[in-house]
């Protein structure tokens, strides 16, 4: 869905209604699921710090490491 403005609040006022009442008469609860993948070798832009006149340097283990993490939120809040 693309998310500008008049199309979220379209969504939320046409098709979320229907929703919300297929969730209440099943009994069963809406959830706001995100995904994220994390990656050791993919640092993130910005400084780091060494004493004056030092190059910094950041030490690695030289393995690679990868972590998919998936969240889901309810619509009342509970993880």
């Amino acid at each position: 869905m693309n998310s500008s403005p008049l199309r979220v609040r379209a969504w939320l006022d046409e098709d979320y209604p229907a929703i919300e009442a297929r969730a209440k008469a099943e009994g069963a609860v809406i959830t706001w699921v995100d995904q994220c993948g994390l990656r050791s070798d993919a640092a993130p832009p910005g400084r780091s710090r060494a004493p004056p006149g030092r190059t910094p340097v950041v030490r690695v283990t030289g393995k690679r490491l990868r972590v998919n993490v998936m969240s889901a939120v309810a619509s009342r809040g509970a993880l």
